[in-house]
């Protein structure tokens, strides 16, 4: 029986299994329909497999991240070799703009403890001279 695609995505995906069979007939000299691997071995191959995937899942994020960020800051300097990432970048603007704002608050503390003091010295110095 022929099936009929016409979905070009599936088409191409159809081409690569094809392609992926291709290259491991050739290089390992048998089809996945073997009986010499337990189902740990397969397992493991999965296993390896899936965490290759994930890493570079993890490069793909940095690197869209980094074109984004560097999108919205009007940076273009954020590349391979650099050692400090768009994403280290912004932590880090993220990290200073926080020690800013915590110092500015802490300010503030200290600002409202003289202005508090200062009333209070204000008010005893006055009920002194009232006695």
């Amino acid at each position: 029986m022929k099936i009929k695609i016409e979905d070009p995505i599936v088409l191409a995906v159809m081409d690569k299994f094809y392609e992926r069979s291709e290259t491991g007939i050739t290089k390992y000299g048998t089809t996945l329909d073997r009986d010499d691997l337990s189902h740990v071995e397969w397992l493991n191959h999965v296993q390896d497999e899936l965490m290759d995937a994930t890493l570079y899942l993890e490069r793909l994020k940095r690197k869209i991240q980094d074109k984004l960020l560097a999108d919205v800051i009007g940076e273009d300097s954020f590349s391979d070799t650099d050692s400090l990432s768009a994403v280290d970048w912004l932590i880090d603007k993220i990290e200073t703009n926080r020690m800013f704002t915590e110092a500015g608050e802490y300010w503030n503390i200290l600002k409202s403890e003289a202005i508090r003091r200062e009333r209070e010295r204000i008010a005893n110095a006055y009920n002194n001279t009232m006695l």
